[in-house]
């Protein structure tokens, strides 16, 4: 089937966390920092954290919820935000760290472990480990030596990670090297690793499940690896022979491995009962990518608590859950705010009693509506000439 592809409408984000029944994001849209009611989908600002338009731009792909507290990676590294959900503060704490790439996350893991945030190297050979209690930074050496990267040579070493219980499992398919951290004692083991993955087909993700890591590359190739005695044994399931970068993610579960597309279109789904595998059919009637670029993830980053993985709504007007123990999906609609709800949150949640037109967060509809009911929300003080004002919005209609 020919899955529809749009310019980006719906509401996405990329990072979320799930606290009780509810979902925490953060929205593309101005970046506000939103919940979502996993029962039904719908979608509601998070009141307090969105009101200083310097914090509220902070995101990632990853989110942490502790207790109180939503904790997110930027993309960049150049730092660790801590929002506290009950007043909006924001505290920050530098990395002091340049991100080597702009188009992708300069980490391949972030965890949270006895009150600490760990980030991940993608590009270096560096842990970040911030004390949020005392927001002291160690900076670790990992036991892995790489050529000279910039950001004219932004060549990925360490390709993916995931963690079990207190070890994350960083994999280098360049250097063909694991690195086993773990979060408890610190301790780093290295083993090497003879997968043949390469620069024709490179790894791009993996996913732990019963005692094995299933491998996936660009091309669709899947390897399953365990650890026995210090050493890797593996096995390839399948041979993928798609084009270059055509997947991103694998994720595993009980009966099934799931290949979700990166720059490709289909998901394809990989029987570990017979190794058969099969296109993806089953989306709802209304599914559509949504993209922001030409080029972009369809899914990329999700929230997993160990039995289910629910993927971040970045590049699609559904989100896609996998259930790992039974190994089927959901979709769940993404319903927005009601217009109501905007209303009062742009007025007395953020004081918005003049919002620019050209920044302004509501569409052409809730302008319109807006308007129809006579709220003072587009008067301004002419200031700036290069700002329209009230007349010429009515002039231009």
């Amino acid at each position: 089937m020919s899955i529809p592809v749009r310019n980006h409408k719906a509401w996405q984000f990329l990072s979320c966390a799930v606290k009780g029944k509810e979902l925490y994001v953060r929205a593309f849209q101005d970046s506000y920092k939103m919940r979502i009611d996993l029962t039904n989908g719908e979608m509601h600002y998070l009141d307090y954290i969105n009101l200083n338009d310097e914090d509220r731009a902070i995101g990632g792909s990853v989110m942490i919820l502790d207790h109180d507290d939503m904790i997110m990676v930027p993309n960049d590294r150049k730092l660790i935000a801590r929002y506290h959900l009950k007043n909006g503060k924001c505290d920050r704490y530098p990395l002091h760290v340049e991100p080597i790439t702009q188009s992708r996350p300069n980490y391949s893991w972030a965890a949270m472990y006895d009150n600490k945030i760990y980030v991940f190297p993608c590009y270096d050979t560096h842990v970040y480990v911030c004390d949020m209690e005392s927001g002291a930074i160690q900076k670790e050496q990992l036991p892995i030596h790489m050529e000279n990267i910039s950001d004219k040579n932004p060549c990925v070493g360490i390709e993916t990670a995931c963690q079990v219980g207190d070890k994350v499992y960083l994999f280098s398919g360049k250097y063909h090297v694991l690195l086993i951290y773990g979060l408890s004692d610190h301790n780093v083991s290295c083993i090497h690793m003879t997968i043949p993955f390469s620069e024709d087909d490179p790894l791009c993700d993996v996913s732990f499940w019963d005692g094995l890591f299933y491998c996936l590359t660009s091309r669709g190739t899947i390897f399953s690896a365990g650890l026995k005695t210090g050493k890797i044994a593996y096995r390839k399931l399948w041979k993928g022979t798609s084009d270059l970068n055509t997947y991103q993610r694998i994720l595993a579960t009980s009966k099934n491995l799931w290949m979700l597309p990166d720059v490709g279109e289909d998901i394809k789904v990989y029987s570990l009962e017979d190794g058969r595998v099969d296109v993806y059919q089953d989306y709802p009637e209304d599914f559509s990518y949504e993209l922001f670029f030409p080029v972009q993830s369809k899914f990329f980053m999700g929230y997993d608590n160990g039995d289910d993985y629910i993927f971040s709504m970045c590049a699609q007007n559904y989100m896609l859950t996998i259930h790992r123990k039974t190994g089927t999906v959901d979709w769940l609609k993404i319903h927005p705010p009601t217009m109501e709800e905007k209303k009062k949150f742009f007025i007395e949640k953020m004081h918005y009693n003049n919002i620019i037109y050209e920044n302004r967060e509501l569409g052409l509809a809730e302008f319109c509506d807006a308007v129809s009911s006579n709220l003072d929300l587009w008067k301004k003080e002419d200031k700036n000439e290069n700002m329209r004002t009230w007349s010429e919005l009515v002039s231009n209609l």
